[in-house]
Protein backbone atom coordinates (compact mmCIF):
# COMPACT_ATOMS: atom_id res chain seq x y z
CA UNK A 1 0.00 0.00 0.00
CA UNK A 2 0.72 3.74 -0.03
CA UNK A 3 1.70 5.94 2.81
CA UNK A 4 1.85 9.55 3.25
CA UNK A 5 3.24 11.11 6.15
CA UNK A 6 2.96 15.02 7.38
CA UNK A 7 4.00 17.21 10.34
CA UNK A 8 5.45 19.92 12.23
CA UNK A 9 7.90 20.53 14.81
CA UNK A 10 8.11 22.83 17.21
CA UNK A 11 11.85 23.73 19.16
CA UNK A 12 12.46 23.94 22.96
CA UNK A 13 15.60 24.18 22.79
CA UNK A 14 18.48 22.94 20.36
CA UNK A 15 18.58 19.11 21.14
CA UNK A 16 14.67 18.98 22.31
CA UNK A 17 11.30 19.89 20.73
CA UNK A 18 7.92 18.43 20.28
CA UNK A 19 6.31 17.58 16.81
CA UNK A 20 2.59 16.50 15.61
CA UNK A 21 1.67 14.34 12.90
CA UNK A 22 -0.22 11.70 10.56
CA UNK A 23 0.82 8.84 8.65
CA UNK A 24 -2.66 8.16 6.12
CA UNK A 25 -2.12 4.07 4.85
CA UNK A 26 -4.34 3.20 2.06
CA UNK A 27 -4.38 -0.45 0.35
CA UNK A 28 -6.24 -2.47 -2.08
CA UNK A 29 -4.82 -6.31 -1.71
CA UNK A 30 -3.53 -8.51 0.80
CA UNK A 31 -0.18 -9.78 -0.73
CA UNK A 32 -1.44 -14.23 0.83
CA UNK A 33 -4.53 -13.98 -1.01
CA UNK A 34 -4.96 -14.58 -5.19
CA UNK A 35 -6.85 -11.93 -7.21
CA UNK A 36 -10.41 -13.68 -6.53
CA UNK A 37 -9.95 -13.01 -2.69
CA UNK A 38 -8.73 -9.56 -3.39
CA UNK A 39 -11.63 -8.47 -5.53
CA UNK A 40 -12.86 -5.76 -3.89
CA UNK A 41 -10.78 -5.30 -0.96
CA UNK A 42 -9.13 -2.38 0.71
CA UNK A 43 -7.49 -1.03 3.96
CA UNK A 44 -7.28 2.25 4.92
CA UNK A 45 -6.13 4.12 8.07
CA UNK A 46 -5.02 7.01 9.39
CA UNK A 47 -2.37 7.61 12.61
CA UNK A 48 -2.76 11.20 14.48
CA UNK A 49 0.66 11.21 16.37
CA UNK A 50 2.33 13.55 19.52
CA UNK A 51 5.80 12.90 20.47
CA UNK A 52 8.84 14.71 22.19
CA UNK A 53 12.25 14.11 20.54
CA UNK A 54 15.89 14.39 21.40
CA UNK A 55 18.74 15.14 18.74
CA UNK A 56 22.59 15.21 19.58
CA UNK A 57 23.32 17.10 17.17
CA UNK A 58 24.61 20.78 17.12
CA UNK A 59 21.46 21.70 15.20
CA UNK A 60 17.65 20.97 15.62
CA UNK A 61 17.32 18.13 13.88
CA UNK A 62 20.65 16.94 13.22
CA UNK A 63 22.79 14.11 14.34
CA UNK A 64 21.35 10.79 16.04
CA UNK A 65 17.21 11.52 17.08
CA UNK A 66 15.58 9.59 19.82
CA UNK A 67 11.79 10.12 20.53
CA UNK A 68 8.47 8.73 21.93
CA UNK A 69 5.03 9.67 22.40
CA UNK A 70 1.10 8.92 21.70
CA UNK A 71 -0.84 7.79 18.73
CA UNK A 72 -4.28 6.81 17.98
CA UNK A 73 -5.13 4.79 14.67
CA UNK A 74 -8.78 4.47 13.09
CA UNK A 75 -9.65 3.45 9.93
CA UNK A 76 -11.50 0.65 8.00
CA UNK A 77 -10.87 -2.89 6.28
CA UNK A 78 -13.24 -4.88 3.55
CA UNK A 79 -11.16 -8.07 3.11
CA UNK A 80 -11.85 -11.78 2.59
CA UNK A 81 -13.26 -13.59 5.49
CA UNK A 82 -13.84 -17.33 4.02
CA UNK A 83 -15.01 -19.68 1.23
CA UNK A 84 -15.45 -22.76 0.06
CA UNK A 85 -12.26 -24.26 -0.65
CA UNK A 86 -11.60 -26.69 -3.86
CA UNK A 87 -8.85 -27.65 -5.78
CA UNK A 88 -6.85 -24.55 -4.62
CA UNK A 89 -9.68 -22.02 -4.94
CA UNK A 90 -12.05 -20.46 -2.94
CA UNK A 91 -15.48 -20.34 -3.80
CA UNK A 92 -18.39 -18.34 -3.03
CA UNK A 93 -15.89 -16.05 -1.03
CA UNK A 94 -17.44 -13.82 2.29
CA UNK A 95 -15.81 -10.68 2.63
CA UNK A 96 -16.44 -8.49 5.44
CA UNK A 97 -16.16 -4.64 6.85
CA UNK A 98 -14.33 -3.91 9.96
CA UNK A 99 -13.83 -0.89 11.63
CA UNK A 100 -10.09 -0.22 13.15
CA UNK A 101 -9.63 1.77 16.46
CA UNK A 102 -6.88 1.94 18.88
CA UNK A 103 -4.33 4.21 20.84
CA UNK A 104 -0.86 3.10 21.57
CA UNK A 105 2.78 4.51 22.10
CA UNK A 106 5.49 5.63 19.44
CA UNK A 107 8.96 4.73 19.89
CA UNK A 108 12.03 5.38 17.72
CA UNK A 109 14.99 7.04 16.48
CA UNK A 110 16.87 8.30 13.23
CA UNK A 111 19.22 10.06 11.71
CA UNK A 112 18.71 13.65 11.36
CA UNK A 113 21.36 15.54 8.26
CA UNK A 114 21.51 18.87 6.12
CA UNK A 115 20.13 18.32 2.47
CA UNK A 116 20.71 22.23 1.71
CA UNK A 117 20.74 25.49 3.14
CA UNK A 118 16.92 25.40 4.03
CA UNK A 119 16.22 21.36 4.12
CA UNK A 120 16.82 19.07 6.46
CA UNK A 121 16.48 15.24 5.55
CA UNK A 122 15.90 12.39 8.50
CA UNK A 123 15.89 8.26 7.54
CA UNK A 124 13.66 6.89 10.61
CA UNK A 125 12.16 3.85 12.20
CA UNK A 126 9.14 3.69 14.59
CA UNK A 127 7.16 1.48 15.72
CA UNK A 128 3.46 1.99 16.81
CA UNK A 129 2.34 -0.22 19.79
CA UNK A 130 -1.13 -0.34 19.70
CA UNK A 131 -3.55 -1.88 22.50
CA UNK A 132 -5.95 -4.54 20.68
CA UNK A 133 -4.26 -3.82 17.55
CA UNK A 134 -0.89 -5.03 15.90
CA UNK A 135 1.78 -3.11 16.07
CA UNK A 136 2.62 -1.05 13.35
CA UNK A 137 6.49 -0.34 12.06
CA UNK A 138 7.67 2.28 9.68
CA UNK A 139 11.34 3.01 7.93
CA UNK A 140 11.15 6.26 6.67
CA UNK A 141 12.93 9.19 4.93
CA UNK A 142 11.32 12.57 5.53
CA UNK A 143 12.13 15.87 4.46
CA UNK A 144 11.89 19.09 6.69
CA UNK A 145 11.82 22.88 5.20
Amino acid sequence: GITLQGGAEYPFTDHLSAAIGADIFYSRSVPKWGDAENAGVYFRQVTPSIKIQYSTGAEPGKGLILFGGFAIRAGKTHHFESGEYHNGTFLNPVFVTEKISGHGFILGGGYGFRLSETMLGRIEFSNHTFLMLNDQYTISFKVRF
